[in-house]
């Protein structure tokens, strides 16, 4: 009985991705990138020196703006590479409009949740179109960023 459930729920996950492979191929982009933003940060140092800023921080709401702007400069790297990657992973078309409605739709405002530490889908939108147009990592210093950017 387990056998023939886990078979549908298969086939069901096979459908899904099959209707809609261009947002699933996005998806799993963007989270492969988000590990690498992070991965950057960690061999940089910046996750450390941001875990230092979250800790002196004098209220939660400081502390959560400073999840948000180590969160959003991940998401940026991740953008970065991708603008870098186009002959390889070329971010356009179908791929580019699911990639575009991704970002839209993951801001903190969608969490279930609604912890206001990843990000809004604006701020999500403005770091990583800029790190996609411009391929620096230097475009990615959410640090340095007035706090309505890290909204």
């Amino acid at each position: 009985r387990r056998i023939v459930h886990h078979d549908q729920e298969e086939a069901a996950l096979l459908q899904a991705f099959t209707a809609a492979k261009a947002l699933a191929r996005v998806d799993m982009a963007q989270s492969l990138g988000l590990v690498y933003g992070a991965h950057i940060q960690n061999l940089t140092g910046i996750f450390d020196a941001s875990g230092n800023l979250r800790d002196t921080a004098a209220s939660t709401a400081g502390q959560l703006e400073q999840d948000r702007r180590a969160a959003l400069q991940a998401n940026c790297f991740s953008a970065v590479f991708f603008g870098a990657a186009k002959a390889s992973f070329p971010l356009r078309g179908e791929l580019l409009k699911q990639w575009s409605w991704l970002i839209q739709h993951s801001g903190d405002e969608h969490a279930k949740d609604k912890v206001r530490d990843h990000g809004s889908s604006k701020s999500l939108a403005l770091w990583m179109n800029q790190g996609f147009a411009t391929t620096s990592p230097g475009a990615c210093n959410t640090f340095v960023a007035a706090s309505a950017k890290v909204s």
